[in-house]
């Protein structure tokens, strides 16, 4: 089986409804000034944002955007004269005060041909604090003939204020099945395989398209072990932490945090373990603290955290944890 990288947001169908309600807004008398695009990486979120300023700038408005005009190609090339892709530098982690400022100066300049002047921030939550409120600034006035596309997964790290600010556009994620599905058609392979990849790896079918199937299915599998030894004491979490701290960071807590819920789905016995009663809430609460523990180090991870001490420290309560649950009973493996 060969991967397949999806190159255009046409290529999506979950995406097709997010597709025209943009287009009315962006192509009506009143299009907006801001918009704040929000849903998951791997679902397409990147590719419908380009897409947006594809479609704002595209020369041939009744089939925008063309991907042949001059403005369609400038863009694909990545050097389109009045659009500015505002993302984190190279060396931080962080959109700063001073590229905000920067971007102010080149859209109060006159488009290239008199026509629209764009940004895409990308992600939008790397705003840091300063550079939100000199954004927020831009915002309340925005310049003339100019679009500003927020795209974040995780928009509640964006100031109230810039949110209210912006016409939203919340794209919907396909059911795991419907992923699977979709994954089966164009890149081959079992729907069963597919399912269990995107189980652990997250609902991500579009970056799941981009790999091959066997390798992501061998990452998920020695996931499965590595943590399962961990939980039966054959692993030490120092040990652990020194082969977690690498670029696929960020990849494995999320991972983590995928195959805890898939467990403690297993242990509880029900898909919708928050409704258990009480008592056996209160056997489960190891699992849950784990969860919101993961989930706080996602939060964290673009910052400049001691990720070693944090993975030791996070790995540790995973074990815990999972002992904690199997002594429960519940469990069948």
């Amino acid at each position: 089986m060969t991967a397949q990288a999806v190159h255009a947001v046409d290529e999506l169908p979950w995406l097709q409804d997010a597709m025209s309600v943009a287009r009315a807004a962006l192509l009506g008398d009143r299009a907006p000034h801001s918009l704040l695009v929000v849903g998951q990486p791997g679902a397409g979120l990147r590719l419908f944002a380009d897409w947006l300023i594809a479609l704002r700038h595209c020369r041939q408005q009744d089939a925008a955007p063309c991907g042949k005009c001059r403005s369609c190609l400038w863009l694909a090339e990545g050097n389109h004269p009045d659009h500015v892709l505002l993302t984190p530098l190279e060396d931080s982690k962080e959109i700063r005060i001073d590229q905000v400022r920067e971007l102010l100066v080149q859209l109060a300049m006159t488009g290239h041909g008199g026509r629209y002047r764009t940004s895409l921030l990308w992600p939008a939550e790397r705003l840091n604090r300063n550079a939100a409120n000199s954004f927020l600034k831009m915002l309340e006035e925005p310049p003339s003939n100019s679009l500003l596309v927020l795209a974040t997964a995780a928009p509640s790290r964006l100031p109230a204020t810039i949110r209210s600010r912006c016409l939203r556009i919340s794209l919907p994620t396909p059911s795991r099945k419907q992923s699977a599905q979709w994954l089966h058609a164009r890149c081959g392979g079992q729907v069963d395989a597919w399912l269990r990849v995107l189980e652990v790896a997250g609902n991500n079918p579009a970056q799941a398209c981009a790999g091959e199937l066997a390798v992501q299915l061998e990452s998920v599998q020695v996931l499965e072990q590595e943590t399962m030894a961990l939980a039966e004491g054959k692993r030490e979490p120092l040990h652990m932490a020194k082969t977690w701290d690498d670029e696929r960071y960020e990849i494995r807590l999320l991972e983590l945090e995928n195959l805890v819920t898939k467990y403690l789905i297993s242990v509880a016995g029900t898909s919708k373990p928050h409704l258990l009663s009480l008592a056996e809430m209160t056997k489960l609460r190891p699992m849950f603290e784990l969860i919101d523990r993961v989930r706080e180090d996602r939060l964290l991870a673009p910052t400049p955290v001691n990720r070693r001490h944090g993975l030791t420290v996070l790995l540790s309560a995973t074990q815990a944890a999972w002992r904690s649950a199997s002594m429960t009973g519940r469990h069948t493996r």
